[in-house]
């Protein structure tokens, strides 16, 4: 139930946290229907805060010889309070 609510929030172009403590910008949606809370994102804040063009990121991969992910969304976030226009990574 939690992960189907979920879904309806992660949308291209949506301003998540990451457990890693970094903001990203959805950037694909995975086209493994079993994974789609699991899309590609692009980093666009780092840990600290700080603005980067960032990599992007598949949040289905998981650590070598482990089925743990290594990013994980923890929420959306609102790219007004933070400033930040997702439209530029897109142009």
């Amino acid at each position: 139930e939690h992960r189907a609510g979920l879904l309806l929030f992660l949308v291209v172009g949506t301003l998540v946290l990451l457990d890693t403590h970094e903001i990203g910008v959805i950037c694909q949606t995975n086209p493994n229907p079993e994974k789609l809370d699991r899309p590609k994102v692009r980093i666009v804040c780092d840990p600290q805060g700080n603005a980067v063009d960032g990599e992007i990121v598949d949040l289905s991969e998981c650590a070598p010889d482990s089925d743990r992910y290594l990013r994980n969304i923890l929420r959306t976030i609102d790219a007004r309070k933070y400033k930040i226009n997702v439209d530029q990574f897109f142009l």
